[in-house]
Parts: structure tokens; sequence; C-alpha cells
């Protein structure tokens, strides 16, 4: 009774190790200020789109993974063909791809260069950054969650109650509505709940993009204001080299900086004012601080 009581107290403060005191200290903190804050950070216009879009994909992804999750689980289990095992292999593909991979296949095929991307486009209805081509990565990245979760259920009912059903006169639709579908509806459950959890957590940073405003047209002719860019952010290197090009050093002779920075120049540069203003080595010191 000591051992029994003693592993059930290790096993829940485990349980809250890991999972209770993260969603306690994020909820703590996330209405830490009142439920206003939380109220207008969900009622803005970026995040009623980002709601808007991630429900009708969910209402289309999910019903689509589930009837052909059900149609793959009874096909690898109750029937018996060639390459059963490479269409399971199939199903688990998702699960070994990175969803990095999976966007650039999609580019690929349906993108402006792609296989078919050319005629969709043509026809009025791009796949590439718009909604369908969301809802194909989700089908995607979701597919084998309904089918591995009946799987093991129809594997585990068996067949005799679908024999004993067809022996008396029902048919495939009457034996599949009243004795199959009652006996796998937990699995389907717990296989719609796992595709709608993948569905809500994959974070589409397109949502923000598109409802960006618009960039100020004066912005770009304003000193010291780059001109603004979506869908594309720079950072380090790129952002530096990026500012040269569209504000290139000037052509006359940068003075040499003042303090420690001095010491830095070439001992022939320092000899003359006039090789000091226009060594190398100087405007490599000015390159850098811009860099920097």
């Amino acid at each position: 009774m000591i051992v029994r009581l003693g592993l059930r107290f290790i096993a829940l403060a485990y349980l809250a190790l890991l999972l209770i005191v993260p969603v306690g200290i994020i909820i703590a903190h996330t209405f830490s200020g009142g439920l206003a804050p939380v109220w207008d950070s969900l009622t803005t216009h970026d995040a009623v789109a980002a709601l808007e879009l991630t429900l009708k994909i969910t209402l289309i992804t999910v019903p689509l993974n589930t009837i052909f999750g059900i149609t793959m689980a009874l096909l690898i289990v109750r029937r018996n063909f060639r390459g059963k095992a490479l269409l399971s292999a199939l199903i688990d593909l998702p699960f070994a791809v990175s969803p990095v991979i999976v966007g650039f296949t999609l580019i690929l095929v349906y993108g402006m260069n792609g296989w078919f991307g050319s005629f969709f486009i043509d026809q009025g209805y791009p796949i590439i950054f718009s909604t369908p081509g969301m809802v194909l990565a989700t089908m995607f990245a979701s597919l084998p969650f309904v089918a591995r979760e009946v799987i093991p259920v129809l594997r585990e009912i068996g067949t005799e109650q679908e024999q004993a059903a067809s022996t008396l006169g029902a048919r495939g639709w009457q034996t599949f509505r009243r004795v199959t579908l009652p006996a796998i509806r937990w699995g389907i459950v717990y296989g719609v709940v796992l595709t709608t959890a993948r569905r809500v957590r994959r974070r589409r940073r397109g949502v923000r993009e598109r409802h960006r405003p618009d960039p100020d047209p004066d912005a770009a002719r304003l000193p010291g204001v780059s001109e603004l860019r979506p869908h594309r952010r720079l950072h380090g290197r790129a952002r530096a080299r990026s500012d040269r090009a569209r504000d290139p050093l000037p052509d006359e002779p940068v003075p040499p900086p003042k303090g420690p920075l001095s010491e830095w120049q070439s001992p022939s540069a320092t000899s003359t004012s006039d090789s000091a203003t226009s060594s190398p080595s100087t405007t490599s010191v000015w390159r850098c601080l811009r860099d920097r």
C-alpha cells in the first residue's frame, strides 16, 4: 500500500513539474494585468484575422483527414494486397519529413515556376502564399493521426462482429455504421483531437505580413529611413550590405576619426594631411564604424 501511494505521488509530482507548473506560470503572467489587456490583444485586427483563418483551415482539414484516416485504417487492417507495407510507411511520412521540406516541395510544384503553378495562377486561383497552400500543408502535416489511432482499435476488436452482421444480412454500409463505427469512435475522437491540436499549434507569419499596413511612400525619401519591404527581413551582415547598397559611401575623402582610432592608421598615412585623408586604412575604419 505504501509503495503504491509512493508511486502515485511520484507520478503526480512529475506530471506537475512538467505540465501544471509551466502552464500555471504562463496563465499567471498572461492575466497579471487583468482581463482588459488580454481582451484588447484578442480583438485586434491581426488577431481576429488569424483566428478566422485558423478556424477556416481547421474546418476544412479535420473532416478531410478524418475520412482519409478511417479509409486507410480499414484498408490496412481489413484487406490484404501488394504494397500494404509501403502504404503504411507513406502514411507515417509526415512524421519524418520536416515542415520546411514540405513547404519547399509545395513551392516547387505549385509555385509560379512550378509544374502546375502557372496553370492555377492563370485561372485566378494561386496556391502558394494563399489559403489553398496552407490547407495542403496542414493536411500533409496532420495526415497520420486519425489513421494511427484507429488502426490499433480495429485490430483489437477483430472481425467476429462484422462477420456476424454480414451473416444476418447486413450490407457493408450498415455493418460499418452499426457495428464498426461505434467500436472505433474513441479512436476517431483521439485522432480528431490530435489533428486539431496540430493545426492550431502551427503559426503562420503570413497572416501578420498580409494584414500589415501599407508602407508610407514618402518614408523612403526621408533621410535615415529605409524603404519598407514586406515579406523580407534583413539581419546582421545582410542588413549592413543592404544599407551600403542604398546609401553608398561619399566620393570625397573622409577625415580620420579622432581618439584611439587614429592609431589604426599606417605610419605612412600619418605623415601628411593629404595622405591621411585619402589612405585606404581610414576608409576601412569608416566602413567598420558603419557596419557596427
